[in-house]
This record gives C-alpha cells, sequence and structure tokens, in this order.
C-alpha cells in the first residue's frame, strides 16, 4: 500500500519538545512544513534545521505560520505557552499535544516531576488535542508504564520519551488512514500543578531521609537540593545520608540523621 506524506507544522521547545522533533524529521510519512521554537542557549531544534526552515516566537502573530499551507495536523511539544482561542479555532485541522502523563491526571508544565514527588506507581504519555484550558482537549493516544523505586527525572524522560515516540508513530498512520478517534477527559478525576519552584521544597533540620530522597529523584539533573542553615541556605552539589558523624567531615543535621556534604556553595538571593 502507498501511502501520503503528512503535511505538518511543529510547536516545541526544550528536550521534550527536540524528542518528538528528532522522531518527526526522521519519519519518511512525515513533511514538516512549518516550525515554532523559543530563542535558547542550545536549542536542539534550532540545531538540527536550517535557519530558513524555523520560526524563532515573539508573540502570538507568529502563530500565523501554521495558516500557510493546506496541514494535516500540527504536532506539540514541550511548548511552555497557551496557544490563543483565536489560533485554535481558525485552524482546518487538529493541534495534538504529546504530554508526560497519564491525563486528566498531572496537567501543567512539569508532570514527569510531579508524578516522581507524589511517589506514583504509574505514569504514562498522552497526546490530545489541545483546548483553550491546560492539557484538558480530547485524547487520541494514550499509553502508561511502570514507575519503579529506582527511577528518577532522567530514567522517567527516557520511558516517557520511548512511549510517546511509539503513540506518535502510531497517531500518524491513523491521520493518513482518517481512523483517529477521541475521547473526553474524566474532569472530575484532573489534577493541575503550576511550574515548580525549587524554593518551596527547602529542606531543614526537620527534613527527613524519605522527603530528601523523593527531593532527589524528582529533581535529578534539574534543580540542586537546597538546605537551610542557621538563617542562610545552601545549595548542595554532593551528599549522602549517613546515621553518625565523625569530625573529619562536614555535616547538617535531618530529621532521622545527617547529610555529609562534599559539595555546596551559599546561595545568593537577589
Amino acid at each position: 500500500m502507498n501511502f501520503r506524506k503528512v503535511k505538518i507544522g511543529f510547536i516545541g521547545s526544550g528536550d521534550w519538545g527536540a524528542v518528538f522533533f528528532d522522531s518527526l524529521s526522521k519519519n519518511s510519512l512525515v513533511n514538516i512544513k512549518s516550525i515554532i521554537t523559543l530563542r535558547h542557549n542550545n536549542n536542539k531544534i534550532f540545531a538540527k534545521t536550517s535557519k530558513a526552515d524555523v520560526l524563532l516566537y515573539k508573540n502570538k502573530k507568529d502563530y500565523n505560520l501554521l495558516n500557510e499551507g493546506n496541514l494535516d495536523a500540527i504536532f506539540m511539544a514541550g511548548w511552555p505557552l497557551k496557544i490563543p482561542t483565536e489560533i485554535l479555532q481558525a485552524r482546518n485541522c487538529c493541534i495534538y499535544n504529546i504530554h508526560a502523563s497519564l491525563l486528566p491526571k498531572y496537567r501543567g508544565p512539569e508532570p514527569i516531576i510531579q508524578q516522581l514527588l507524589h511517589s506514583e506507581s504509574e505514569g504514562g504519555v498522552t497526546i490530545h488535542k489541545v483546548s483553550s484550558e491546560w492539557d484538558a482537549g480530547e485524547i487520541c493516544e494514550q499509553k502508561s508504564f511502570n514507575i519503579i523505586n529506582n527511577d528518577n527525572n532522567s530514567t522517567l524522560f527516557f520511558k516517557a520519551s520511548r512511549a510517546g515516540i511509539k503513540l506518535l508513530n502510531i497517531l500518524i498512520n491513523k491521520i493518513i488512514c482518517n481512523q483517529v478517534e477521541y475521547k473526553m477527559q474524566n474532569e472530575g478525576a484532573s489534577t493541575y500543578y503550576r511550574k515548580i519552584n525549587i524554593m518551596d521544597y527547602i529542606i531543614d533540620k526537620n527534613s527527613s531521609i524519605q522527603d530528601i530522597t523523593t527531593y532527589y529523584k524528582a529533581f535529578y539533573g534539574i534543580y540542586p537540593l537546597i538546605y537551610r542553615l542557621n538563617g542562610k541556605l545552601i545549595m548542595i552539589n554532593r551528599y549522602d545520608i549517613v546515621k553518625s558523624i565523625d569530625k573529619d567531615n562536614f555535616y547538617v543535621p535531618i530529621k532521622d540523621g545527617f547529610l555529609r556534604i562534599m559539595n555546596f556553595k551559599y546561595l545568593e538571593l537577589s
């Protein structure tokens, strides 16, 4: 059977966006006609294309690029901005978002971190229509996977990326065959979390080993561990958890033990 190519637009940013842009750009069934991304250092999406092919977003007028050409679909991943309602209404094709949770749970900008902070045993990826509310549109593809005790932000990102790419390929084939189906989200089961403010997760002498372990998994490779010591904040880069101390090392107390600190610096607040 000869399949036609799917003409798409892409809106994305960050590592999550780069994963799916890379997958789409390598898919022989896809023709990427327009790309919108953000201007920032080490933009992996921008690095994978030419300057002539990509628009660095400045304001909502830039979404008009998505009206150029006869697109079959628009895919979005890692996009931190809400698409204006007038843009959604003006489109004659669907805008699909790839979200790293089992919607309607964990709507919002950092679902991988939130699932780890809440010690979930099951995670997943959802592809859904973009609507006027954050991550609330109809679901077309969804896949779950286990979150194990050793998972952290990095391993969960990998699991979600791999699952999301599989879903994306399934959806592309359904678009070609005109077989996409949708289901409404259950609003009664929905949860939403705003962008993480690391200052909400400062540890101190009353924090437990479990608190610190959870934070480490959730913030691994993204945010440092911050400890309140004598009215000042220290950013801890290397540490381990011990039950007793000796005179040759630097320790700070926690609820059920001590942190042995190997590398830290005082956090300067503006």
